[in-house]
């Protein structure tokens, strides 16, 4: 068997590893002799292991590469591509064997090293289109999903950007495009002069790139590639290298020898964005001076004051505003240099571009104004007072289409009290609900349910209501039972201390006691009897908070019901009194409990 067929069969190995893998996962979520545990782990890795099959199933290029080589009996660069794809195949394999693995051990919050790690270095050393495979695996949705379980991996902020919506399996990193047949093409780093004066350019040697040039026209065909401290740039013309390293004197010389101004990267990206991106003002200015267009745009329609707005390069933005850029242009998303500019607080550029003639109230393709932007930022109170005053007051109650929340909404919710007091200050309505049926929730309610307990606290001193009930839920709870629920005690004191009711009944009749003795907390329980919560009250089924403990095999919580005073004797609707279930639960310490507070056998 030759060495390809062996690549090719090791290949298909690898997606049947995984395909085994799958069945496992569907097999196993519905086999009873597994505890709910058990399950959650399967329904876990589920995802991951679809979207890595998926994944890979998707790089047809490279199979179709290997069986055109099969055919190749002169193949210049046989033993190398060999290499190669021997390479991905023990990449797939142990991407295959790491998953397997993740699935097996036990669920803990951190994932293990190895399941995470690519050794990204040595795909970097090989100048080859074969590192667009790797890539493409590398920063795919199952890739990126086991990366961010680990707590202290920070998710790239350029991804972010990219990314407005969940991920999709084609997904790359910041500003990567693998090409559409990435195994098929020749290197095209292969001649003898480009790596010469890419290594040149990287190393800021003036000398070395002139001798490289040797006073020919730069070849604007011959492409390099690039790592900054945040994204990785292939295919680089050399003109956008030096660009985007700061090399000023270079990309001056590289112009004196008829480098291409507006040459883009694979990405469509020129040297002008890559400048405005990094901050380089000085050759910002150089590229503007010989002709390069502050109109060119990238893949996402975003020019390059889009790129200065987003990272707060003021001196670029000045620099471009002044030369002619156009102040509102509008990305893919719907996005002007404004909104991207509050969508990160970038202050002061914000200031700049409305004195520039910048538009404050636009609406971007998902109904998001700067003013929902800035809103969504812990520091975004100076940006929100800046938009306010400049013309943005009347749309402070205005929807999004995404969630259908307002500004206020969004501070809520992110937990941004000082945004949420800006807001308020300026005529915010504090009890607005959402326009979405399923998100038709008060600001309060997006602090309480996402436990963000200094917005809720300025929402309620400035007199937001506790009566408003989550209607997406049936049992239609107050803050206070889901605070309860949830076990959040510094949550159901604040309530509690800005006069909510602690017998407040749902739709059921539960009351937050019922809650907390159903999810077993103690404590949330010893706070609500402190705040004199009604330790008997019924629900509509004629349940007790002890009741609801025992049901729930809260042993701790009933015994402690039972010893302030609950009664041991109370029957439901069907009759069942709290010895039915202590007996039922096959608990002889807590039958023993209820009988020396006076339960009485006879009642059973």
């Amino acid at each position: 068997m030759s060495s390809f067929e062996t690549t090719i069969l090791g290949i298909a190995s690898a997606l049947s590893i995984l395909d085994g893998e799958l069945e496992k996962c569907g097999t196993g979520t519905v086999a009873p002799r597994f505890t709910f545990r058990n399950k959650a782990k399967y329904l876990w890795d589920e995802p991951l292991l679809r979207q890595l099959s998926q994944q890979i199933r998707d790089q047809r290029s490279s199979i179709g590469f290997l069986a055109s080589c099969m055919q190749m009996e002169k193949f210049a660069d046989f033993q190398l591509q060999m290499q190669q794809h021997s390479l991905d195949l023990l990449k797939l394999q142990q991407l295959a064997s790491n998953a397997r693995s993740l699935r097996h051990s036990r669920i803990r919050d951190k994932v293990q090293a190895k399941s995470r790690d690519v050794d990204l270095e040595s795909i970097l050393s090989r100048e080859s289109e074969e590192a667009h495979f790797h890539i493409e695996l590398l920063n795919s949705g199952p890739y990126q999903k086991v990366k961010n379980l680990q707590p202290n991996v920070q998710p790239d902020v350029e991804l972010q950007e990219l990314l407005r919506r969940p991920m999709t399996l084609t997904t790359t990193m910041s500003f990567i495009t693998a090409p559409e047949n990435p195994v098929m093409e020749t290197s095209d780093i292969a001649g003898p002069e480009l790596p010469l004066l890419h290594n040149a350019i990287t190393r800021n040697d003036l000398m070395a790139v002139k001798d490289a040039l040797n006073g020919e026209p730069v070849p604007t065909e011959k492409l390099g590639k690039v790592m900054t401290g945040s994204a990785l740039y292939h295919r680089v013309p050399v003109l956008a290298q030096a660009a985007i390293l700061g090399r000023l004197e270079i990309v001056r010389m590289l112009i004196q020898h008829d480098a291409e101004v507006g040459a883009t990267t694979d990405t469509s990206a020129t040297a002008l964005i890559w400048a405005s991106a990094e901050g380089h003002v000085e050759i910002v200015e150089l590229l503007l001076d010989h002709g390069a267009s502050p109109y060119q745009v990238d893949p996402l329609g975003e020019t390059a004051l889009h790129k200065a707005s987003l990272y707060g390069k003021l001196d670029v933005l000045r620099a471009l505003l002044t030369r002619g850029a156009s102040v509102d242009p509008r990305n893919k998303h719907g996005d002007t240099p404004l909104s991207k500019a509050c969508s990160r607080s970038r202050m002061p550029c914000i200031p700049t571009l409305i004195d520039h003639g910048a538009a404050v109230v636009t609406r971007d393709n998902y109904g998001s104004t700067p003013l929902h932007k800035a809103a969504m930022r812990n520091n975004g109170s100076e940006v929100v007072v800046q938009l306010l005053k400049s013309g943005a007051r009347h749309t402070i109650d205005e929807y999004d289409n995404t969630e259908g929340w307002t500004p206020l909404h969004y501070a809520a919710s992110g937990g941004h009290e000082t945004v949420v007091e800006v807001l308020l200050e300026n005529g915010a309505k504090i009890d607005i609900l959402g326009s979405r049926k399923d998100h038709n929730h008060t600001p309060l309610w997006c602090a309480i349910l996402e436990n963000k307990y200094h917005a809720a606290s300025v929402l309620l001193e400035k007199g937001a209501s506790q009566a408003i009930r989550f209607k997406t839920w049936v049992q239609h709870p107050s803050p206070l039972h889901h605070a309860a629920l949830k076990g959040r005690m510094n949550l159901c004191e604040l309530l509690l201390k800005c006069g909510g009711d602690v017998d407040v009944e749902d739709n059921e009749k539960m009351t937050p006691l019922h809650y907390a003795a159903a999810l077993g907390c103690a404590e949330t329980v010893r706070l609500l009897l402190k705040h004199n919560a009604s330790i008997n009250k019924k629900d509509d089924q004629g349940c007790t908070a002890l009741h609801q403990a025992l049901l729930e095999d809260r042993f701790k919580v009933a015994t402690l019901l039972i010893s302030n005073g609950a009664n041991v004797n109370c029957r439901g609707v069907s009759g069942v009194t709290p010895l039915h279930i202590a007996a039922g639960q096959g608990s002889l310490e807590l039958v023993e409990e209820l009988f020396s507070k006076g339960a009485d056998f006879r009642h059973c």
